[in-house]
């Protein structure tokens, strides 16, 4: 009894192990193994410190410093104590414009990494997608070279009988060497995506199947894609909107830093020497004037200037770039998803007229040529079926990731 419970558990934890990924759970492990995830986190509380960093430079400076000397050849010692405090007064807001490019620097990075994030899923699931298109191409190309073996064999079977000519027999063993070159070819394909995705996940045990089908079929992609493109929501165009002021606040400050700047610092000093202490206070009113330093304040500026000028260019290409390509890849979800889904009505017709035209061949009521045409009738209607249900699903996640929303909150 205690072997059978054994047995039992064995089995059931192997069949546990080997259980295929669904789509949605190969997806997470991709990105769970993804290795940009945690570079972008990092920049992002970088990027937090040097913001925060920024808004208390307004806040007044304080340093204390202790000392003590030992003069040579002599048991006297001195004690000194300073403390200093500094707070600016006026600097024509170059500490302001600065505050404000650490700030949109902040935002920047914080889309950057949402964007990391959207490009990570898409790049995983478009592995995935990969390998279920491949897959599916490799088994409908199995499944046609098993229909040209069983019509090879019943054509030499009827070329035997002398019902058929050894011409069409010869046509019969062509189509079938054909086949079977191409299936060879689907395999080194296969094997391709199936490399990438053991290097994406760790491993292949993932369902061979269409994440989304019944989502399409069911026409609820009609709301994705005929929805209004909102710009201010797409983690690309963030990005650029918040590059392109913190570099235009950087210029700001460079320029707002060629006119005076005045700082208030105040000192206190205590000095100790053979028991006798003196203080210490002074107060200073600092007024710093740029005269000339070989222009490289102005060179400074300049680049600033040109770096506003290029981010704010990128700002205006970008949003150009992403209305484009809403409405490229709105349309190819709408179009694809209509062929995909008539495709598969399609693919069963394909199905049902091949069978009645290999029953009549059997049958000795139809020629090989008619086998060919129907046999090429269907291989064309998988392949159709199969690519476009591939760009649907391509284009879906595009539609997503322009939205910038996640695969599942999209879904």
């Amino acid at each position: 009894m205690k072997s059978l419970i054994t047995t039992l558990l064995v089995l059931i934890s192997v069949n546990l192990f080997s259980a295929e990924l669904s789509f949605d759970e190969a997806l997470k492990g991709i990105l769970n193994k993804n290795v940009d995830l945690p570079s972008a986190t990092a920049s992002l509380g970088a990027a937090t410190t040097t913001a925060l960093a920024s808004k208390l430079s307004f806040l007044p400076t304080l340093a204390l410093e202790k000392g003590r000397t030992q003069f040579y050849k002599s048991d006297l010692t001195k004690d000194d104590t300073s403390i200093t405090s500094t707070v600016n007064v006026f600097r024509f807001g170059s500490d302001w414009f600065k505050m404000s490019a650490a700030s949109s620097n902040e935002q920047s990075v914080f889309w950057n990494k949402k964007l990391v994030e959207y490009n990570a899923e898409y790049e995983a699931a478009t592995i995935l997608l990969d390998y279920i298109s491949q897959g599916l191409s490799l088994n409908a190309l199995k499944e046609y070279a098993k229909v040209k073996q069983q019509a090879f064999k019943v054509a030499q079977a009827r070329t035997d009988r002398g019902l058929l000519s050894l011409q069409e027999s010869q046509k019969t063993e062509i189509d079938l060497a054909t086949a079977e070159a191409q299936l060879e070819n689907s395999e080194l394909n296969f094997l391709k995506t199936k490399s990438r995705l053991l290097v994406a996940l760790g491993n292949t045990d993932v369902t061979i199947a269409w994440p989304w089908v019944t989502f399409i079929e069911k026409q609820k992609h009609l709301q994705l894609s005929e929805s209004s493109f909102d710009l201010e929501k797409c983690p690309q165009f963030k990005k650029a909107k918040y590059d392109f002021e913190m570099a235009n606040s950087s210029w700001k400050s460079a320029r707002s830093s060629l006119f005076p700047s005045v700082d208030l610092s105040y000192v206190y000093n205590t000095s100790t020497a053979s028991g006798n202490t003196t203080t210490e206070q002074i107060g200073l009113i600092k007024l710093s004037i740029p005269i000339f330093n070989g222009l490289t304040d102005y060179a400074y500026v300049g680049e600033q200037h040109a770096a506003a000028i290029t981010a704010q260019n990128n700002l205006e290409k970008t949003s150009r770039e992403l209305t484009s390509s809403w409405t490229e890849k709105s349309n190819d979800l709408l179009i694809n998803s209509k062929n995909a889904i008539k495709g598969q009505q399609v693919l069963k017709l394909a199905h049902t007229l091949y069978e009645d035209s290999f029953k009549r061949f059997e049958q000795g009521r139809s020629s090989v040529n008619d086998l060919l045409m129907d046999q090429g009738r269907l291989l064309d209607s998988q392949t159709l079926a199969i690519e476009s249900w591939y760009k649907a699903h391509l284009a879906l996640i595009g539609v997503c990731n322009l939205k910038g929303q996640s695969i599942s909150e999209c879904l």
